[in-house]
């Protein structure tokens, strides 16, 4: 009797931590700005009268700002998520790369993320000579995590960032909230 209630309280505690791990979404995207472009809108949108229309800032944003991808890398010790998108029409790629370990910071979890650019493909970002790279230590308080590098390509300075959101705007209110009790 008691082996049985032992073996049902075991196989409980290891489904609802799979279920736990399941319901674990992480979001990313790769992003890229034209830092040069940005800056000339900025000056513009500071500079216009009030109650100029917002939406024509808008539309010139979208264009200065682009998003190469989004993805939801998957989540597990050691394995890694590469993602790689063509940067516009400059002739460069962006790779990315989240990877999960428990080896690297003192105290338990880590997320780590790399960017490269190159005119080739980079298979594994967080090994490319000039990668940028960044390590947050990741628990139940993570909210996002983001890495970043500027780069002059065909003219054009590039912000070049990959970014994760490793808990919903929704969860993060309700986690302050508790946390102010």
């Amino acid at each position: 009797m008691y082996r049985s209630v032992l073996l049902l309280s075991l196989i409980c505690f290891v489904t609802f931590a799979q279920q736990e791990r399941e319901k674990q979404v992480h979001r990313c995207h790769v992003y890229a700005v034209d830092e040069v472009g940005a800056a000339k809108l900025m000056e513009e949108i500071e500079a216009a009268p009030s109650g100029t229309n917002m939406e024509t800032f808008r539309e010139r944003a979208s264009k200065i700002e682009l998003i190469l991808g989004r993805f939801e890398p998957e989540i597990g010790e050691e394995i890694d998520t590469v993602k790689i998108y063509p940067l516009g029409n400059t002739g460069m790629t962006v790779s990315a790369e989240v990877r999960y370990t428990d080896e690297s910071m003192p105290g338990g979890d880590s997320m780590i993320l790399s960017l490269a650019v190159a005119k080739d493909p980079v298979p594994h970002p967080r090994v490319h000579v000039g990668a940028a790279l960044a390590e947050v230590s990741l628990d139940e308080f993570t909210y996002k995590a983001r890495v970043k590098q500027r780069h002059s390509i065909g003219g054009k300075v590039w912000f070049i960032g990959l970014e994760c959101e490793c808990m919903s705007a929704e969860q993060r209110d309700r986690l302050w909230k508790r946390q102010k009790r």
